[in-house]
């Protein structure tokens, strides 16, 4: 289990934010997760060339293709800072519209969010709501022992 940040295998992507290059598009590598108690998941990226690295940069700075850079949409909030990342149980997901990229689940909180390659951009979505099923799922709430 993790607390506050865990690495994840390096993702070749872009950034263009105004703290970094005065706001230039840069490639980088997407090397950990940060998940700080309601706040939105961060990201720690490097440097393609691993010559500088910077933290907390949140999801909407990102892309994997440098022509596509949109708008902060909703994301959920970290439930908690105590975390695990793993790789995801399903590879094509969301209706086969996006990849998935790892999970992250907040263990003590029964929640489970998935990191997914959706148009290109680096999205969060919780379980429950990023494959939209055609039947009434409820969150379990009871404990099994």
């Amino acid at each position: 289990m993790s607390i506050l940040h865990q690495s994840i295998s390096p993702l070749k992507a872009y950034v263009k934010c105004p703290e970094i290059a005065n706001g230039s598009m840069t490639p980088i590598k997407i090397i950990a997760v940060s998940c700080y108690p309601n706040e939105r998941v961060t990201f720690w990226i490097e440097g393609i060339n691993e010559e500088w690295l910077y933290s907390y940069i949140p999801s909407h700075y990102l892309a994997f293709d440098p022509l596509y850079f949109g708008e902060m949409k909703h994301e959920p909030v970290c439930k908690s800072y105590k975390f695990l990342i793993s790789e995801p149980i399903k590879k094509i997901v969301m209706n086969n519209q996006a990849e998935a990229l790892f999970m992250i689940d907040f263990l003590d909180e029964n929640e489970l969010y998935w990191a997914v390659k959706h148009e290109n951009r680096i999205k969060i979505k919780p379980h429950r709501e990023f494959n939209k099923p055609k039947i009434n799922l409820k969150k379990m709430r009871k404990i099994w022992k």
